[in-house]
C-alpha cells in the first residue's frame, strides 16, 4: 500500500473555549510546569449536585486572571507549531498562556501569548475585536440593536460590586462577603439545583460523577468534581474540574488517561481576583498601522468557517473541491466510546490543499506534515491503512477513504472499521 501523509460568543464559554477551545476539546497537560498547589483545603462537604449548581450560577462573577494550558498528549515533537500559541495545532502539545479579564457576559477579553505574539479577543457590549500581533489585522464586528437585545434582555448584565479578593473559603456558589443581599444571581436558586438534577440524570448511564475532596488552585480554596466513563473501552479515564468554593467559577480542569501518570491535559488558572476589572481592560482601539475589517453577521460567520481557531489559517476557494464535495460522515457508538465515521477521505488531496492554502503564512505546516509520517500502516478485514494513538484519542485512515476517530484505543476503531 502506497504510504500517504495526512495533515483540523457566550462569555464564560470563551474564556475556557480560546486558550482551551476546546474541548477543544479544548486537551492540555502540565508536563514540566508547575501550575498550582494542590494542598487540600478544609471546606464543608458539598455533593456532585450542589458543586454542578455551584457552576450554573458563577456567570455573574467578575474576575481577572492568568490561565496557563498545557499538553502531553504523546505526538511527535512539532517545534514550529508548539511557539505558535495562537495556533489550533499548538493546543495539542506543549503550553499556552492566556490573560482573562471578565466583567459580565456582555463585557470580557481573552488575550493569547505566543513566543513574540498576542491574539486577542474583546467584546465590549456591541463590540466585538480580534486582533492578531503577527499579521497586524484587526476584525470588528458591531452588534444590531436587535441582536444585542435578544442577547442581553431588557439591558445589559453588569456585574455585581466586588468587594475584592478574598481567601474562596466557604460553600460553593455562597455570595461572596460584600456582596450582600443586593446581589442577585443569573440563575434562580430552584432552577440551578433543578438543573443540576436533571444534568446528573442525563450522565447516568455514561457517567460517574461525584465530589471528590478539596484542593487549592492558584491559592484559592476549591472543591473537585470529578467525571468518570462507566464504558472501560474509553482513553479517558477521568476529567477532574476544580471548583472555587466561595464563587463557583471553574479553576482547573484536568484530563487523565487510563494509562495513569500526570494529566494527559490541563488547563487551569495559575492566578485570580474577584476585582472587578478596570474598565480599560475592554477598551480596544486598533493599532495605527493595522489592517481593520468591519465585518457584519454574514462574514463573520463565512471568516470563521474559513479561519480555524482564531483566523490563523485561510483554507483558500479551493480547498472544499481539494478535499472533496461526497464527504458522509456518521457516528458508530455512543457516549465516552463514540467513534466518529468519515467516508470519501482522500488525505492525499487533504494534505495538498492545505498546504497550498498556508504556503508563505507565518504557520508552515512542515511539522505536522512530518508528524504524520510517523502514522503506523496498519491492516486486518477493514482493509489497509495508517494510524497513530495518542494518550487521549485515535486515529485511523482506510485505504478506501474512511476516516475514523474517537477517544478509544486504535483496536476499537479498527473493529469498528471492520464492523462498518
Amino acid at each position: 500500500m502506497r504510504r500517504t501523509r495526512a495533515g483540523v460568543f457566550s462569555s464564560r464559554t470563551m474564556m475556557w473555549a480560546v486558550p482551551a477551545s476546546v474541548a477543544v476539546l479544548a486537551t492540555v497537560t502540565a508536563v514540566g510546569v508547575a501550575l498550582m498547589a494542590d494542598a487540600d483545603a478544609e471546606l464543608p462537604e458539598r455533593d456532585a449536585s450542589e458543586l454542578i449548581a455551584a457552576l450554573t450560577r458563577a456567570d455573574d462573577v467578575p474576575l481577572a486572571g492568568t490561565i496557563v494550558h498545557s499538553a502531553d498528549l504523546g505526538l511527535p515533537e512539532a517545534p514550529d507549531l508548539t511557539a505558535q500559541s495562537g495556533s489550533p495545532l499548538s493546543l495539542l502539545t506543549g503550553a499556552t498562556t492566556a490573560r482573562v479579564w471578565y466583567a459580565a457576559p456582555d463585557t470580557y477579553r481573552v488575550a493569547v501569548y505566543g513566543e513574540l505574539s498576542e491574539t486577542d479577543l474583546v467584546r465590549d457590549g456591541e463590540d466585538i475585536w480580534y486582533w492578531n500581533s503577527e499579521e497586524n489585522r484587526v476584525l470588528h464586528y458591531a452588534m444590531s440593536d436587535t441582536a444585542a437585545a435578544a442577547g442581553s434582555g431588557a439591558g445589559s448584565q453588569t456585574a455585581p460590586e466586588s468587594s475584592g479578593q478574598d481567601s474562596g473559603e466557604g460553600a460553593a456558589g455562597d455570595a461572596p462577603e460584600g456582596k450582600g443581599a443586593e446581589s442577585t444571581s443569573p440563575m434562580p436558586e430552584a432552577s440551578a439545583d433543578m438543573l443540576a438534577e436533571y444534568v446528573l440524570q442525563l450522565l447516568e448511564p455514561s457517567t460517574e460523577v461525584e465530589a471528590d475532596g478539596t484542593v487549592t488552585v492558584a491559592g484559592r480554596a476549591a472543591y473537585e468534581l470529578v467525571f468518570r466513563p462507566r464504558d472501560d473501552t474509553s482513553l479517558v479515564d477521568s476529567v477532574r474540574v476544580a471548583i472555587d468554593a466561595a464563587h463557583g467559577v471553574p479553576l482547573r480542569v484536568q484530563l487523565h488517561d487510563t494509562a495513569g501518570g500526570d494529566p494527559a491535559a490541563e488547563v487551569g488558572y495559575t492566578s485570580i481576583s474577584f476585582d472587578e476589572p478596570d474598565r480599560s481592560a475592554f477598551e480596544f482601539s486598533p493599532p495605527p498601522d493595522a489592517e481593520v475589517e468591519e465585518m457584519g453577521a454574514g462574514s463573520w460567520l463565512a471568516w470563521e468557517a474559513t479561519s480555524p481557531g482564531l483566523g490563523h489559517w485561510h483554507l483558500g476557494d479551493g480547498f472544499d473541491e481539494k478535499l472533496g464535495a461526497d464527504l458522509d460522515a456518521d457516528v458508530a457508538g455512543s457516549g465516552w466510546s463514540s467513534v466518529l465515521v468519515v467516508s470519501g477521505v482522500d488525505f492525499d488531496e487533504l494534505l495538498a490543499a492545505f498546504e497550498d492554502s498556508v504556503a508563505g503564512t507565518p504557520h508552515e505546516v512542515g511539522d505536522l506534515a512530518d508528524a504524520m509520517d510517523e502514522m503506523e500502516e496498519v491492516s486486518g478485514p477493514y482493509g489497509e491503512g495508517l494510524a497513530f494513538e495518542t494518550r487521549l484519542w485515535s486515529v485511523l485512515y482506510v485505504d478506501d477513504g474512511r476516516l475514523l476517530a474517537g477517544a478509544v484505543s486504535l483496536e476499537t476503531l479498527e473493529k469498528a472499521a471492520a464492523a462498518r
